[in-house]
């Protein structure tokens, strides 16, 4: 967490002066998944890549597991299903990379 901006501002009322000081903070996040895991195959990105769970997806993305399941379904989001019918999400999805770049 670093501090980006502190300022303080006198305000005048009446005769006294009050102060206001404004911090702003930028933070940053990081996940770490550490799990055994073998390389699955992405079709999309045409690689082996170390895939993510529902769950782990949805934790890299910010959103809940139904959000990633309905952009999973709707093609959104490089996925593959397991034999066993897990589904198992790409992290190299751009859906998943988005909120990454703003």
């Amino acid at each position: 967490m670093n501090t980006r901006a502190n300022r303080t501002t006198p305000l005048w009322k009446g005769n006294f002066m009050k102060t206001r000081t404004e911090i702003t903070f930028e933070m940053d996040r990081l996940i770490v998944v550490n799990r055994s895991r073998k390389a699955e195959w992405c079709s999309s990105c045409s690689r082996p890549v170390q895939m993510l769970s529902l769950d782990d997806a949805a934790l890299c993305a910010h959103v809940n597991s139904l959000t990633i399941f309905r952009w999973a379904i709707a093609g959104e989001l490089h996925s593959s299903e397991t034999a066993e019918g897990l589904l198992l999400i790409c992290p190299n999805s751009p859906k998943l990379t988005e909120g990454e770049r703003k």
